[in-house]
């Protein structure tokens, strides 16, 4: 199998990540049994892979973290990676449309938040009509206003 090795300086909860520097591709195997959202995985090169902080797995379809590296031996490496949840699966959380309970900046007041606290009064003002105010048809005119 074949990984991308590459390096970002963007915070683990961006779903777009930017990359510093290029990447670097290499073959490598499983160490022992590994679990595909936390694989283990040995490279062996003669290149300096501590740079690196994030991969890429295109056979599994997956993004990583690289949480740890662990020189094994003169030129072996495993790297330890735990996917990266948001960039995997980017594209469907983009396209997924939702209702949401709390947003930082937009609220809706129609939504029930205990966080967000709003206070609604009634306001009934009244005034009286000029004149009569009824027809002799007993019809009358109704305006409100509201904010």
């Amino acid at each position: 199998m074949n990984i991308t090795l590459k390096t970002t300086n963007s915070e683990n909860n961006r779903v777009h990540k930017t990359f510093t520097g290029g990447s670097s591709s290499f073959n490598f195997d499983f160490k022992d049994e590994s679990s595909v959202f936390t694989p283990s995985v040995i490279i062996g090169t003669t290149s300096n892979l501590t740079g690196y902080n994030y991969a890429e797995i295109s056979d599994l379809g997956r993004k990583y973290f690289i949480t740890d590296i662990i020189v094994l031996r003169a030129n072996l490496y495993m790297l330890k990676l735990k996917t990266d949840v948001l960039s995997t699966w980017a594209d469907q959380l983009m396209s997924t449309s939702a209702v949401l309970r709390r947003q930082e900046n937009i609220y809706n007041l129609y939504l029930n938040d205990p966080e967000f606290k709003v206070l609604n009064k009634e306001q009934i003002v009244t005034k009286a009509f000029s004149g009569t105010g009824f027809s002799k048809n007993l019809q009358f005119v109704l305006t409100v206003s509201g904010n």
